[in-house]
């Protein structure tokens, strides 16, 4: 579902052939060690977070799982015991869309080296 309205996102913005430009090198090497230090920090929190999470991630699924696993059952969870995680995602997500409909605009040269949209 988040890719499709990603998609549709992407889509919205009427992307042609015509209006590419090229990436220059250094943005390239820059967005590279930028998503290495991102990835690095996203295994260490998994290699050293990860196994003092999981007993309890693992009891609270059990635990939603002997209530019979139902819509509603997963719902209360999420919208009472898991609220703040959830709008936190639900902040991410916002973000990531706006910042792809910034990053895709398409900027067009201006006077004084100022570009204007």
């Amino acid at each position: 579902a988040i890719m499709v309205l990603f998609l549709f996102v992407i889509m919205l913005l009427n992307l042609s052939e015509q209006d590419y430009v090229e990436t220059p090198l250094s943005l390239k090497v820059k967005g590279g060690v930028l998503a290495l230090l991102f990835l690095v920090g996203v295994l260490l929190v998994v290699t050293v977070r990860l196994p003092d999470l999981t007993p309890a991630a693992s009891a609270q699924a059990a635990s939603v799982l002997e209530e019979g696993s139902n819509t509603a059952a997963v719902a209360e969870r999420l919208y009472t015991q898991f609220l703040y995680p959830f709008e936190l995602v639900s902040i991410l997500l916002l973000a990531a869309i706006v910042g792809t409909v910034v990053l895709a605009r398409k900027w067009k040269g201006g006077k004084g080296g100022h570009g204007q949209r």
